[in-house]
């Protein structure tokens, strides 16, 4: 039963090394990569590679409120994707979880505390004075006091956070690439020529084969045959 449960546990938490660097300037981690790790570094990497967070920000097209709320949509969503990881997993030191932990705790809030509140506030103001009417939301945006020092903020978040992005990708393809370059380390073994000795010994075994060939065998119909002296005697009458 042991055994059993060994096995399990390998293969469910399979690890691999691997070594990403965190955005924001929260360093790099090495740490033992399980099979729950590179599920739960998909799926946040889907959540963030479609989302206006980790998108260039576009100053033609884009508003800021709506990246703001993506944020904080972001966050919601995170909280599933964590509150759902097996405890198992969150037993282990340095896994996924306490990375997006750190990334959304230390890199992502810190520009929402500094500039989201402010924002939306003007920018609430804004859309209910009657003078805007008519005025395109991205004009009307740029008005914001502080508008280009947010907007420089904003895109070294969202750069940071499409650079997390790819390092989740890194974890999720971790096994396969270890797979990978294991496979192309095999090496097959080469075949060993035969010595001069054993080349003489199979040209004998051949030499004799052949020589048992030629000899008919008594079962054949040749091997009975009468010489031409006994056909002449059997052709007399008696």
């Amino acid at each position: 039963m042991g055994i059993i449960w060994f096995v399990f546990y390998r293969r469910r938490h399979h690890a691999s090394s691997v070594t990403i660097s965190l955005p924001f300037g929260l360093g790099s981690v090495t740490y033992e990569n399980s099979v729950q790790d590179r599920v739960l570094a998909w799926r946040m990497y889907v959540q963030l590679k479609t989302r206006k967070a980790a998108l260039p920000f576009d100053e033609k097209c884009d508003l800021i409120a709506d990246v703001y709320a993506s944020l904080y949509d972001l966050f919601g969503v995170t909280r599933e994707l964590l509150s759902s990881t097996p405890l198992s997993d969150v037993q282990r030191p340095n896994g996924v979880w306490e990375l997006i932990l750190r990334v959304l705790n230390d890199g992502i809030r810190p520009h929402l505390t500094r500039w989201q509140a402010s924002f939306r506030c003007w920018w609430d103001q804004q859309l209910k004075d009657t003078r805007n009417e008519g005025v395109e939301p991205q004009e009307l945006q740029r008005k914001y006091p502080r508008y280009h020092e947010l907007v420089v903020d904003l895109e070294h978040t969202n750069t940071e956070l499409s650079k997390f992005a790819e390092e989740l990708l890194l974890i999720a393809r971790t096994n396969w690439k270890v797979a990978k370059t294991k496979a192309k380390a095999i090496k097959l073994p080469q075949p060993v020529p035969p010595s001069r000795s054993t080349q003489l010994d199979a040209e004998t075994a051949r030499e004799t084969a052949t020589k048992k060939e030629e000899i008919p065998h008594p079962s054949t119909p040749y091997a009975s045959a009468a010489s031409p002296g006994d056909s002449q005697a059997q052709g007399r009458e008696p």
